[in-house]
C-alpha cells in the first residue's frame, strides 16, 4: 500500500514523503510542550524514523503526530524511548488505531 503524506496545512505543518508502507498500524501521539517550544519540538519529532506527519493543533496539547509502528506490542516503548526523549515536551496522550477507511 502507497501512503501519500498530507500536504501541509500553515507554517507549522511537517511532512515526510511518501513511502511505501506493509502491514504497518498508525499511531497518533498528541504533544504537549513547554511554552515556546513547538516548533523545535515538531522538528526533532520529524526525525524520528517511524514519522509520518505532524501538526500544530489547538486544544489542551500544541501538536499532533503520526507514525507507522510495525509491532504494536512496542508502543509503549517507541514512545518512551523515541518521543518522550526529546526536550520540552511536558505529556502525551496516545491513540492506537484499529481499521483504516476510504484509501483514497
Amino acid at each position: 500500500m502507497i501512503l501519500r503524506s498530507a500536504l501541509p496545512v500553515g507554517p507549522r505543518a511537517v511532512s515526510r514523503p511518501a513511502r511505501i508502507v506493509l502491514r504497518m498500524r498508525a499511531v497518533f501521539v498528541m504533544v504537549k510542550t513547554s511554552p515556546g517550544h513547538g516548533t523545535a519540538v515538531a522538528n526533532r519529532i520529524a526525525e524520528i524514523d517511524a514519522f509520518s506527519e505532524a501538526y500544530s493543533i489547538t486544544g489542551q496539547y500544541d501538536l499532533l503526530a503520526k507514525f507507522y509502528i510495525e509491532d504494536i506490542d512496542q508502543v509503549a516503548r517507541f514512545i518512551e524511548r523515541e518521543v518522550h526523549a526529546i526536550p520540552h515536551i511536558v505529556e502525551t496522550f496516545t491513540i492506537l488505531t484499529f481499521e483504516a477507511f476510504g484509501s483514497g
